[in-house]
């Protein structure tokens, strides 16, 4: 795929390599004056929210996230970041190194101003407020969302130390380049800073070895949860919570893998294992 004419001449850009698709854009690797930079052009200009994760990336200026350079009409340039992902890490056997770069990446993200015009942690959860159960769910499928939809309901009215927050970190979208590890892909949320690494329990992509493992969840809770002075309970929490969300996100009711992460992870909130 050709990158348009008019957008490499505007910014002057020069030997475009298409890189990938996403489900909302296509991405370059394209040479300014200065070096290498991502472009990334939003289909029919439009990106989906990632708005909101500009405001985030521009005041962090590169640390813990990829410097954003430029952001309008449908049309980013990002930092070109050499490496690999975490994600590579943690599947080439390197999981607890991976995990403890992840939460040091979280930690700076956490440095943002709180004044960023952020989505709300509340507004996140909007869809599992709402859900309701459908008749042809099984009753272990229908409890587990019911339960995960009330522990989200009470989590989200206890927040505390509320930071902007990634809103998708895990594995896979953090990059370990030759000075320090930095997120893309950043959502753009503020909330109780717990809920950044919920996701990072049911990664990275590929590796179920890994995101079935109760006790690898237990022993991420517990370091995680040293690091940052909270609770391990908590932090499952958040995971549980997460987990049912991005199940009705992507109406994966039916989805095994998906529906036996959600099972595990609240096997070990309620002290089962």
């Amino acid at each position: 795929m050709n990158a348009p004419d008019e957008v490499l001449a505007d910014l002057h850009l020069s030997d475009p390599v298409f890189v990938t698709e996403t489900a909302i854009a296509h991405v370059w690797k394209v040479r300014r004056k200065d070096g290498f930079v991502a472009l990334k052009i939003y289909k029919h200009r439009d990106p989906k929210g990632e708005d909101v994760g500009a405001h985030l990336m521009r005041a962090l200026n590169g640390s813990g996230m990829a410097r954003l350079d430029h952001f309008a009409d449908g049309v980013a340039l990002i930092a070109w970041l050499d490496g690999p992902t975490l994600g590579d890490l943690s599947r080439a056997g390197q999981d607890d190194t991976a995990n403890m770069q992840l939460i040091g990446v979280a930690d700076q993200i956490h440095q943002a101003p709180t004044d960023l015009p952020l989505i709300p942690l509340v507004d996140q959860f909007a869809a599992l407020i709402r859900l309701q159960p459908e008749p042809h769910w099984s009753d272990a499928l229908k409890s587990n969302m019911l339960y995960a939809q009330g522990l989200a309901a009470q989590l989200l009215e206890s927040q505390n130390e509320v930071r902007p927050l990634h809103g998708d970190l895990h594995h896979d979208n953090i990059i370990q380049t030759a000075d320090e590890c930095r997120a893309i892909d950043p959502k753009g949320l503020i909330g109780d800073r717990a809920y950044d690494l919920a996701n990072a329990f049911k990664n990275p992509v590929g590796a179920p070895k890994l995101y079935l493992d109760p006790s690898r969840a237990r022993h991420m809770a517990d370091r995680w949860a040293a690091q940052w002075r909270t609770t391990p309970k908590r932090l499952l929490g958040w995971a549980v919570a997460h987990c049912a969300l991005s199940i009705t996100w992507a109406n994966a009711f039916d989805d095994q893998t998906e529906t036996a992460i959600l099972a595990m992870l609240l096997e070990l909130y309620h002290g089962q294992f």
